[in-house]
């Protein structure tokens, strides 16, 4: 996960800020708790999502208590500790724990190597409390790194590999459901092939730069052309998959019931997302808008 799944706060009220920390917190402290001390240097806004989506659909109440945070002990918080919490932790340090290696494979970054070094044995552990989900995280990302190594030219194609991770994580809770097995499925799926497009977009120059590969510069064809240039050609492009995307995550969201975490989550899906790929597609800070 890489953190672009966040809130839109300009139009977020206090009870819902108040429970989307609760979560964030909540995924800190079982971070610390299972991983040990700094493993919560990993928590990225995407987990938080998950976790919101799993008790959202599950109409799940935990009971979210208070504590004095050593990063600002001053003012007590609350956290929510529960299975989606916990859960969420073991994504958020087994899906870095295979970035940094990937990373350390693909750019020979000195940084990564240190910190799969670091998170080797959390990362195993991971693995082994994630099970046969942790399997299906690993046929994928294989599947999906084989593409990047042929050069894949359709973005699509290979962002439906990391849709699948997304997919799969989400509904891993839900298998007996038939009903929630399929949207929470699609929800994730739909969101994962997102955060890969996105990121996509959102390294364009870096990947350029560097020589790594990026379906973008494939897909439409980049020659010599300035780069900025070349982003300015293909953006609307690019912001109509995207909104595509995700209108496909905010649909199968809107088949199950609301309840309380449904202003939230359309929050995230309706406001968030959207702030942050027209942030990303022109370049420059589009909050508030």
């Amino acid at each position: 996960m890489i953190g672009y799944i966040k809130t839109f706060k300009p139009e977020l009220k206090v009870k819902d800020l108040t429970t989307y920390e609760a979560y964030y917190c909540g995924i800190c402290k079982s971070l610390k708790k299972n991983y040990g001390l700094f493993k919560n240097m990993t928590l990225n806004f995407d987990c938080v999502f998950i976790s919101l989506i799993l008790d959202a659909l599950n109409d799940t109440h935990p009971e979210a208590k208070s504590f004095r945070c050593a990063y600002s002990p001053l003012k007590k918080k609350v956290r929510v500790v529960n299975n989606a919490t916990d859960f969420t932790s073991d994504i958020n340090i087994y899906l870095t724990y295979k970035k940094l290696k990937d990373d350390v494979k693909d750019e020979h970054k000195f940084v990564s190597f240190i910190g799969s070094l670091l998170l080797t044995r959390s990362g195993k552990k991971a693995g082994k409390r994630l099970g046969d989900l942790a399997i299906k995280i690993d046929n994928n990302l294989n599947e999906l790194y084989k593409l990047e190594n042929s050069s894949c030219s359709d973005s699509n194609e290979i962002a439906n590999f990391y849709g699948n991770v997304v997919g799969d994580i989400c509904r891993e809770k839900f298998i007996s459901n038939k009903s929630l097995v399929k949207i929470s499925y699609h929800i994730g799926y739909n969101i994962g092939k997102w955060v890969y497009l996105i990121d996509a977009f959102d390294d364009l120059e870096k990947d350029f730069k560097s020589g790594a590969y990026n379906p973008y510069l494939l897909e439409y064809k980049y020659t010599n052309q300035d780069i900025n240039e070349f982003k300015y050609s293909i953006k609307e492009k690019v912001r109509k998959q995207l909104y595509m995307t995700v209108d496909k995550a905010v649909a199968a969201y809107e088949l199950a019931s609301e309840n309380g975490y449904s202003p939230l989550i359309f929050n995230i899906l309706l406001e968030g997302i959207y702030n942050t790929t027209n942030t990303i597609i022109e370049g420059k800070c589009n909050y508030g808008k």
